[in-house]
């Protein structure tokens, strides 16, 4: 199924080199529906010959990750990781000022919220008023 969001998950590890990270971001954004000018960035990147030196790789990284922002899912960021800065992933914001519930106690109706199990598996989305939860990302 193609969606229009990219998953919470790590993207790229042990690495902070440009021909390492825009294509992993690339491969990211192909699956989805993208704008012409971002589908353009992504064909951008994949015709990048990395044995020579181009002095447009920082444009097309800022761009690229631009593009990235727009396909995020709510409550979430692009970027390296707090501990480790070269593993690369798109993290959940977990400390934002939406309310938490236990899981399965969002009232009907309310809006945006996380759901914590007991375990600390947290999922992020709204309940709808007649009840079924609608997720936007979940992790464990």
């Amino acid at each position: 199924m193609r969606t229009n969001t990219v998953p919470v998950d790590i993207f790229c590890s042990g690495t902070l080199r440009d021909e390492d990270v825009l294509p992993a971001i690339a491969d990211l954004l192909r699956p989805l529906r993208l704008t012409r000018e971002h589908r353009a960035l992504v064909r951008e990147v994949d015709r990048i010959d990395w044995e020579q030196e181009d002095d447009g790789i920082s444009d097309l990284s800022d761009e690229l990750w631009g593009a990235l922002d727009d396909y995020l899912p709510p409550y979430t960021y692009a970027g390296s990781s707090e501990g480790d800065g070269a593993l690369f992933g798109v993290w959940a914001e977990v400390d934002c000022d939406i309310p938490k519930y236990p899981a399965g106690e969002s009232p009907n109706g309310s809006g945006d919220c996380y759901e914590v199990t007991d375990h600390g598996n947290v999922s992020c989305g709204y309940r709808r008023k007649n009840g079924t939860w609608v997720e936007y990302w979940s992790v464990v």
